[in-house]
């Protein structure tokens, strides 16, 4: 039957079976991550009307001359291609790309809240700048690449409040150097950029920070930085840009506005950049130095001085009217930020101080007021430290709520070194150590170890009880057995020594020694001949002697028990629980 289109009031001219299979096609082909093109729609379509139409020509009656009518009329290509464009859109694309990518591009977006005066609102966000450079040579790592830029932005005026430029991932230290810049006053900065001569008005302490909701990024030291500055933290969800658009909307104008402009840039698009057959590696000529300047002199320039459409002004301007009706907070001491904005942790102190990544932290009157009153030699204390100079550490004192200093013992080297560049420069020893032939050498002989330990582990395993007192009897194991000998005095110590061989059978002596001498072993010689397989050995008692001085004892009521000791162990003084078998029974 002909269906029939009620919204242009005619039929749509396919049969009911042929939309049954257009539409199979479409959910089974089209609408998944497999991104196949139109065209197999359609292909898929026409392959099963003719696989149905053959089935039916080989299972009916050549003679029956209705044949002809119960075939499918195969698609026309057009039609597909009209049935694909009918699908609900928001479901094609999450079908295709995601719920992600659906809800990008068609979920109607939350207006954010609105600031309404500075610093009410500070953004924070990263991005992997599309350009390439290299590091200075007074630099402790020479490398270079693509680094990462994390800015923080004032949302009321647009207003740039400072930014962090690295080669690490973005993480909780690179936040916390970005909004230790942010907070202080930029003098100091200004005129560590000879050249500049543009003003950076911003600082101040934010009412609220808007941070992306990473583990990496997060953590715990940002919430406690946050409380010590009375900032309230507010995370938004990962990869969602539409929380903060104006951010992400600055990333655009400095990408479009610097960045593409600038040699070694990748222009954020690599298909290009094989098209016009570029290598930006090899057109990346700047230092690390020289970046910075060139992004404060736009920065502070040309973005701060454009108009924004946003918000009919330019940042600057809208900064400075918006402070001069409100003041700025502040920290009560600039000083204690780069206390407050450092990284937290835990770890073991004891006499020798703090071990953190291979670096050993002591001082020897903040390890002595710390295990004062422990009674210990060894404590977990909570300790922080700047993530861009790893000179030294505080560790808390509970007791009064201080941070106490500890002095990282390879000063020289530890001065002004970042923990990203500590953790670089740890991996290029680790990796120069491997490559040596001493370390492929201790490698190799670790492993040989490793080997023969699991061949002697696998030879010496025991199958069963019987076969575990096999194996000592072979090896020259003892049993030591003390009992009194007969007629010993009541209440004199009595020394026995006696000789047990375990196999087949057991041969017991009893001989007195002086009272007072340690028990001797005589173990069997060394010198044996090699050992036979077990299906060939032939049964052999071994006796070992061993001399045993005897306690005062009370009369024996009872069987004597046996005690078994592991000739294998190093403390050769432990004893395995007594047997409650007698000898004779464990023969």
């Amino acid at each position: 039957m002909r269906s029939y289109d009620e919204k242009k009031g005619r039929t749509r001219g396919i049969d009911d079976a042929v939309e049954e299979i257009i539409q199979n096609a479409i959910k089974s082909v089209y609408l998944n991550r497999a991104l196949l093109p139109a065209t197999a729609v359609y292909e898929a379509a026409f392959g099963a009307v003719e696989k149905r139409n053959r089935e039916l020509i080989e299972t009916a009656d050549p003679s029956d001359r209705s044949l002809q009518e119960l075939l499918l009329p195969h698609p026309a290509r057009s039609t597909v291609f009209r049935r694909i464009q009918d699908c609900d859109y928001y479901r094609t694309i999450r079908s295709r790309h995601g719920s992600r990518a659906a809800d990008l591009e068609l979920k109607p977006l939350k207006v954010a809240p609105e600031a309404t005066y500075p610093l009410e609102r500070v953004l924070i966000d990263h991005t992997k700048l599309d350009g390439w450079m290299l590091f200075d040579e007074a630099s402790a790592l020479p490398c270079g690449g693509r680094p990462w830029l994390t800015m923080a932005i004032d949302a009321y005026s647009r207003y740039p409040l400072g930014f962090y430029i690295g080669f690490e991932p973005p993480s909780v230290y690179s936040v916390m150097m970005c909004l230790r810049q942010a907070i202080a006053p930029k003098a100091e900065l200004l005129k560590q950029v000879p050249g500049l001569e543009q003003d950076w008005l911003a600082m101040g302490t934010p009412m609220k920070l808007v941070a992306d909701n990473a583990k990496e990024i997060v953590g715990i030291s940002l919430p406690r930085a946050c409380a010590e500055l009375a900032i309230e933290l507010e995370t938004s969800p990962v990869k969602t840009p539409k929380h903060k658009g104006i951010i992400e909307r600055f990333f655009g104008t400095m990408n479009k506005r610097f960045v593409h402009r600038l040699p070694g840039t990748t222009y954020g698009n690599p298909k290009l950049l094989r098209d016009l057959e570029i290598n930006p590696q090899n057109t990346m000529r700047m230092s690390f130095a020289k970046f910075q300047f060139l992004f404060l002199k736009w920065l502070l320039g040309d973005y701060c001085k454009s108009r924004n459409r946003m918000i009919g002004t330019t940042p600057e301007r809208r900064w400075i009217e918006g402070t001069a009706k409100r003041r700025i907070d502040m920290p009560e001491r600039i000083g204690v930020l780069k206390s407050i904005l450092s990284r937290h942790g835990t770890a073991a102190l004891n006499r020798s101080g703090v071990r953190f990544q291979n670096l050993t932290f002591r001082s020897d009157d903040t390890i002595r007021r710390m295990l004062a009153g422990t009674k210990k030699s060894k404590i977990d204390v909570d300790f922080r430290f700047d993530p861009a100079d790893l000179s030294e550490m505080h560790v808390l004192l509970k007791t009064t709520g201080e941070y106490l200093p500890l002095v990282c013992d390879q000063k020289d080297y530890a001065r002004g070194l970042s923990l990203w560049q500590h953790k670089i420069i740890q991996l290029q020893n680790r990796d120069r150590d491997r490559k040596s032939k001493n370390f492929k050498d201790l490698m190799l002989t670790r492993s040989e170890l490793i080997a023969e330990t699991v061949q002697a582990i696998k030879a010496g395993a025991a199958k069963t009880i019987d076969a575990r007192f096999q194996r000592l009897g072979e090896t020259g194991s003892v049993i030591v057995t003390t009992k009194p000998a007969r007629g010993h005095p009541r209440n004199g110590a009595v020394s026995t020594s006696r000789m047990i061989a375990v196999d087949v059978s057991v041969e017991e002596t009893v001989a007195e020694t002086p009272a007072g001498d340690a028990p001797v072993l005589e173990e069997p010689s060394r010198n044996s001949p090699p050992k036979k397989p077990r299906s060939q050995r032939k049964t052999k008692v071994k006796t070992v002697v061993a001399t045993v001085v005897e306690p005062e004892l009370p009369p024996l009521t009872e069987e004597p028990h046996v005690t078994e000791v592991d000739d294998d162990d190093d403390d050769a003084a432990s004893l395995m629980a007594a047997s409650p078998m007698s000898a004779k029974g464990n023969a």
